[in-house]
Formats: C-alpha cells, structure tokens, sequence
C-alpha cells in the first residue's frame, strides 16, 4: 500500500476539501475562505510529489504498476497543475467545487499512469473525464460554457463505447485484459486469425484512447470545446491528460507487435500534422488557434511512437514535456489579456503584450520561435528527436510531412511576432500580472529559452523514463 500512499492522499484530501467546502464555502459567517482552499490544494501537490517513491518497480495489484515511467508522470502532472493554478492566479474562482472536481481529475490521472490492465484504463480515464465534463461547464450563466460541456460529453461517451467495445473484443479472444499477459501470449501464440482478432480489439482500445488526444480525424470536440471552456480550465485540458494517455499507449505498443502499431500511428500522425497546421493559417481566435497547433504537436509525439524504438519513445516523451512548458506559457500569456466578462479572445487582442511591456513581447517572440523550432531553443531539440528517430527506422514518409508541415507552422507563427511587435493599437490598457503568474510564465519560458544549457540533464531524464517504459 506504501507506493499507492500518494492516490490515496489525494483520495482522503479530496474528501476533506468536499466536507470543509461544503461547511465553510457556503456560509458568510466564514468569508467564503475560497482562496484558503486553493493554497489547499497546492499544498496537497506539493505533497504528492514528495510521497511518489522513485526508483521502484513494483507490481502493486493485478490492475497497477509502480514504476519510473508511472512516477515521472505523476510528478509532472502535478507540476503541470500547479502551473495552471500559478497562471490562473488572477482570477477569483468562487466556488469550491473547482478544486474537488480538480483533485478527482488529478486522482483519475495519477492511476490511469500506473494502470497495466485494459479495465482500470478505461475506469480511471472515464473518472477523470466525469471531472473535466463538469469543469467545462463551469460558467453556468454562459451558453457557450454549457454548449462546450455538452459536446464534449456526447463525443466522449462515444470514445468510452469504442474503448468498451475493444476490451470486451480482446477480452473475448484472448481470456485476458492484462497488458502484460498480452505480452506473453503475443509471444507464445501461433494462430494467426486469433492474433488478428486481438490486434482488432486493441485497435478500437487505442481509437478511444486517440480520441480523448484529440488526434485527427477524433479532434472535432477540441476547437469547440477549448473555445467554449473557462480559459483556466482549458489550460488544464490541454496540459494534464496528454501525460497519462502517452503513458498507456507506450505500455500497448509495448504488448504486441510494433508493426502494427507503426501503421496505425503513423497514418494519424500524418493526418494530424496536416490538418492541425492547415486549418491553424486561417484561425483568428486565440483559443482556436491554439487548439489545432495542439493537435499538430501531438502529431509530432504520435510520428515518435510510430517508430516503437527505445529512442524514438524518448523522443516523443521529450516532445510531450516540451510541448506542455509551451502551453502553459501561452495559456498563461491568454488569461493576462483576459477581461472578466470572459469574451471571446482574438488575435488582434495580443498587441497589448507588445504595448505594455516589452520585456513580455520580447519573451513571447521566443517562445514562438521556439514552438516553430528555431534552433537553440528547445523546441528545436524536440523536433530534431522526433525527426531523427523516424529516419533511424527509414520513415522517410513521415519525416518529410514533419518537415514540410514545419514550415506552413512558420507562417503563422511568424503572423503572431508581426501582431504583437509591429501591428498598431490606438489604445491599450495596462497588462498587470501578479507575481505568481509572472512566476509561472516566467520559469516556462525560461525553460524554453535558456534549454541548451541544461539540456543533457533534460535528456538523461527521459533516458531514465524510456528504460523503465
């Protein structure tokens, strides 16, 4: 029980948060001590990071594992969260419910990364998604709000039925839904049309899990539902499940045959890459924008697990973290021009970080860069990992997208730099950050600028999750 002492912390905590929110939260004889609860639940992160025992790899029940890959998911996803609630800062959530619905997620998230069997992935994600339903219809009195919420539940109920759908189907032909018995029969088993069928049930399996990605063609929810969702709780969409998910998949390539996984996610990265891209050249909302580059860069990630080699899973690992520092920062950068009544953002509403603080434009600009992989910085590196594992394993197919899809990304990256540096506002109100979301910005970009020179550390720890993968 010792190495699952971190979920169950977060499980008792989260029974604390409901009792005292429910007490305390709705009486003015207490001030609505919101804010107490959420330094709450920063410190019940805090906690969980410092509970996670690395360095182990234990079997803890027939349904989970305790291992580096597992462990560093936890941690980052933690990171990840308190990141999110460094940037949202500056907003006052009056609700406590916000951060009940935040632990279950975290909760949902922190198994589904130690999950080796196909049952508990599906009840782990499907009790982190109860969570993110509710948390996108969080602004009650917004009709775009509950529209997002809806859309989201009536095309993730369809993903659970594909998810359902491929357990029972592996399940009926192979007796098992344990990922590593299905290495040992993998291994062991000579009838091909038996084989055939399993493969078949892991596809529909994989589908669902794609689906909760946002990877083309399942990525119809992501524009409308990042557009319609509270800016804080799409940060947290994007940033948190991303994480889990490449840990289950890492753990089903690892299960069968990698040739068959190399087809699969290699055509969906393709497809990925150009759409995402495509469509982002003719967006105008941030938040949409944002939504099909995040589709692209999980084709990137989905290019490395394509190849299914020990550097090519180190790879999309290294591109996943990279992609969420960047995300953050953007998500962080969105909600500073953010005004209280919550209106639709568009491009033209970036000029302000170029008016009111050129430290802030300057930074912007090479975070984009970095996103665009400019070398140094560290979104150079992450696609050069990914490009070179692919051409290690001769897909060249993939490699050449990659790189061609890369440059249409220039185009519009480069119409951000003109927006926030040379475009021309007849006014601007003042953009006041505080310090934590200064602090959260501020570290992410760091990161990203400054990558080169602690990049070997960077990339030792990858090295250390891939083994364990």
């Amino acid at each position: 029980m010792i190495y699952l002492f971190p979920e169950i912390f977060v499980g008792t905590n989260l029974l604390i948060l409901l009792v005292a929110g429910s007490i305390l939260g709705s009486s003015p004889k207490y001030n609505y001590p919101i804010l107490c609860f959420q330094s709450y639940t920063c410190l019940v992160l805090v906690w969980i990071i410092l509970l996670i025992k690395n360095d182990t790899n234990c079997l803890v029940t027939y349904y989970f594992i305790i291992d580096n890959l597992a462990n560093y998911a936890k941690i980052f996803i933690c990171l990840g969260l308190l990141a999110c609630f460094g940037i949202s800062k500056t907003l006052k959530i009056k609700a406590f419910e916000y951060y009940v619905l935040v632990l279950l997620g975290l909760l949902g998230l922190c198994f589904l990364a130690s999950s080796l069997d196909l049952l508990s992935v599906y009840l782990c994600l499907e009790l982190q998604t109860l969570a993110f339903y509710i948390l996108a219809t969080f602004h009650r009195s917004s009709a775009f709000s509950t529209e997002a919420g809806l859309k989201y539940f009536l095309l993730g109920a369809i993903s659970s039925a594909l998810l359902l759908f491929g357990v029972s189907f592996t399940y009926g032909f192979s007796g098992t839904t344990n990922i590593e018995h299905l290495i040992y029969l993998h291994l062991n088993i000579d009838n091909n049309v038996l084989f055939f069928f399993i493969q078949g049930g892991l596809f529909f399996f994989s589908l669902g899990l794609l689906f909760k990605l946002g990877v083309v063609p399942f990525h119809s929810w992501v524009p409308d539902v990042y557009e319609g969702a509270p800016t804080y709780v799409t940060a947290i969409f994007s940033v948190l499940p991303k994480i889990a998910i490449f840990t289950v998949l890492i753990r089903l390539i690892n299960s069968t045959s990698p040739v068959y996984w190399q087809s699969l996610f290699l055509g969906l990265a393709i497809i990925s890459l150009l759409v995402g891209f495509l469509y982002a050249l003719y967006q105008n909302k941030i938040k949409r924008l944002l939504a099909f580059s995040g589709i692209s860069h999980v084709g990137y990630a989905l290019l490395g697990l394509s190849c299914c080699t020990f550097e090519s899973f180190q790879a999309s690992i290294f591109y996943v973290l990279i992609y969420i520092f960047t995300a953050l920062f953007f998500w962080g950068l969105t909600l500073s021009v953010e005004s209280s009544n919550g209106r639709t953002l568009y491009l033209t509403d970036i000029v302000i970080w170029g008016k009111t603080n050129t430290t802030l434009a300057l930074t912007a600009c090479l975070v984009v860069f970095s996103l665009a992989g400019i070398p140094p910085l560290g979104g150079f590196f992450a696609k050069f990992a990914i490009f070179a594992s692919s051409a290690e394993v001769s897909l060249y197919l993939g490699t050449i997208v990659g790189l061609l899809t890369s440059a249409i990304g220039i185009l519009y990256y480069l119409r951000l730099v003109k927006l926030i540096n040379f475009e021309e506002k007849g006014w601007s109100r003042p953009l006041a950050l505080k310090k934590v979301h200064a602090l959260s910005i501020g570290l992410s970009a760091f990161f990203l600028i400054f990558f080169v020179l602690y990049g070997d550390f960077f990339s030792l720890l990858t090295y250390l999750i891939s083994i364990s993968a």
